[in-house]
């Protein structure tokens, strides 16, 4: 190693580096920036996804609702089937093409 002059010149800029007080405490700060960053990415992330999954469900729901209508079902029946109150269903159906908003109003309600 200490005939290779690229390792040899490595080493010297590393032991400089890390007795460097100053250089070590930008290095750390920047390491906790990074996994800072890199959480409220994640938390992000899983948050959009659950999101995601909250509103498909309510979409899911929402179609539901309006297929069984099409059925000629009453909104008691379909709040039996879908497990809303039947003035929920009543409101949703009320509500026609804003069901889903309503739908989903409710749920942020309560988070």
């Amino acid at each position: 190693m200490k005939n290779n002059p690229q390792i040899a010149n490595a080493r010297e800029k590393y032991m400089s580096f890390t007795q460097d007080e100053h250089m070590r405490e930008a290095y750390n700060s920047h390491i906790r920036w990074k996994r800072d960053h890199d959480s409220a990415l994640f938390l992000a992330e899983q948050k959009g996804l659950e999101t995601g999954t909250v509103k498909g469900r309510h979409e899911e729901k929402f179609q539901t609702i309006m297929e069984l209508l099409d059925f000629n079902m009453k909104p008691e029946e379909i709040a039996r089937i879908t497990r809303l109150s039947p003035e929920k269903v009543k409101a949703v159906i009320a509500a026609g093409d804003k069901g889903l908003d309503l739908l989903m109003e409710d749920d942020a309600t309560r988070h």
